[in-house]
């Protein structure tokens, strides 16, 4: 909220928000509505950068984590992932695009945690063959998945759930 990534438009939606030199060029909304899911992206936004989180300071180890929303890389950084930029792309089809804008940038280490679905283990190997593609070392690609849940957000809420208990 504090960096304007995050907004709530007239709708009660969540607008996530990506910039590049200060300027927006992507942004996402997701529904807060519980008992109707709705997804979907802002009119206009730039697919060849996505939605991107750098966090990253200049000179530091470089890591990148791709994940397939917005609230996986958060989720992620909740459990402590946070010195790492990330690339939500959005989708599980959608990368080719952004990960041309971003997967050149010289980083020592591009994790890929998409979902633990057909669809995200789908898209996580064609992702690493195309960042092997690039020229980018096999070496420096991981694929992690959600051990026992389907997504980052799910691991979240469980690991939630379970300290909740405890403090019982």
């Amino acid at each position: 909220v504090k960096n304007h990534m995050l907004y709530q438009d007239t709708k009660d939606n969540c607008v996530f928000v990506s910039y590049k030199d200060g300027k927006p060029v992507f942004a996402t909304k997701r529904g807060t509505n519980i008992y109707k899911r709705f997804i979907g992206d802002v009119v206009g936004s730039d697919y060849s950068y996505g939605f991107f989180i750098p966090r990253m300071k200049e000179g530091a180890f470089k890591k990148l984590i791709i994940t397939e929303s917005v609230i996986d890389a958060l989720s992620l950084m909740s459990l402590g992932k946070k010195t790492s930029d990330y690339l939500s792309l959005c989708s599980a089809t959608k990368y080719r695009d952004c990960l041309k804008a971003h997967a050149k940038k010289g980083y020592d280490e591009i994790i890929i945690a998409l979902d633990n679905d057909n669809a995200g283990k789908k898209a996580s190997m064609q992702i690493k063959e195309l960042l092997l593609g690039f020229g980018i070392a096999k070496e420096k690609v991981r694929i992690i998945l959600p051990k026992d849940e389907k997504d980052w957000n799910d691991v979240v809420k469980k690991k939630g759930q379970k300290n909740e208990k405890e403090k019982r």
